[in-house]
């Protein structure tokens, strides 16, 4: 099986010394799991709020395969209440 891990980033401009930059503001991760039949399965997880999201690819219902049995209805958490925004100042980002 092999493991691929991506960071999820939210881009924020902001200009310093008269030039635009981009702050990658780290808001997750995402790991990508590949059996050795090539099947893939994926968790991503956003930090703030607890909760681990499951990605399945959409594909049409004619070439999806009937299931014998009922999956189990998924598990709901509430996320917990987003942070106030703050503006982000370019003089406290310490690089």
């Amino acid at each position: 099986m092999k493991v691929h891990k991506f960071n999820i980033v939210n881009p924020k401009k902001y200009t310093h010394n008269n030039e635009e930059k981009t702050f990658y503001a780290p808001v997750g991760t995402m790991t990508v799991f590949i059996k050795d039949d090539g099947s893939q399965n994926r968790t991503m997880a956003l930090h703030g709020d607890n909760v681990e999201y499951l990605l399945f690819k959409q594909e049409p219902r004619d070439q999806k395969p009937t299931a014998s049995v009922t999956p189990a209805p998924a598990q709901v958490t509430k996320p917990a209440p987003a942070p106030v925004e703050q503006d982000i100042n370019p003089e406290d980002i310490p690089f």
